[in-house]
């Protein structure tokens, strides 16, 4: 809406470390957290999970970067720089509120467990125990990087 009337319902946006408020006595009392109220407890815009971790890990400055494998895999960094939009770059910024591009991959792990079950385990022929992770890291090393047109639905 170009005339700003719906702009008043909106919050106001706050950096990283922004005070949003104090943590009200009652609240205090409810949790038992500075009962007798002697303190002001800030409450913080705070951050995501992602930038977190690179705060937490020490990813501070452009040139860093993390490597997070879960439920889906992300590599990000601190930048000095944007990033273009209309790339698959996502544009976060970092708990400190500089540029913190994100890439991200969906069923990370899930997808390296299926192939270690389903194609790993087919190499041991003698039947002795599976392969694990440690295992197929190393094999891996051995082979040239590329998937020379291999496809893995």
């Amino acid at each position: 809406d170009g005339t700003g009337r719906y702009l008043v319902a909106l919050p106001q946006v706050l950096p990283p470390n922004g005070v949003a408020g104090y943590l009200c006595p009652q609240l205090k009392r409810d949790v038992g957290i500075d009962v007798e109220d002697r303190l002001q407890i800030p409450i913080s815009a705070g951050s995501g999970d992602n930038m977190c971790s690179a705060l937490g890990c020490g990813c501070v400055a452009p040139g860093q970067a993390v490597l997070s494998l879960g439920t889906s895999g992300t590599i990000f960094g601190v930048s000095a720089d944007p990033v273009a939009t209309g790339t698959p770059i996502a544009p976060f910024c970092d708990a400190t509120g500089r540029h913190l591009p994100l890439a991200c991959v969906m069923s990370c792990t899930g997808v390296l467990q299926a192939v270690l079950e389903g194609w790993c385990e087919l190499s041991r022929e003698d039947g002795s125990k599976p392969m694990g992770h440690d295992e197929a890291t190393k094999l891996a090393e051995g082979c040239s990087p590329g998937c020379e047109g291999l496809t893995f639905l």
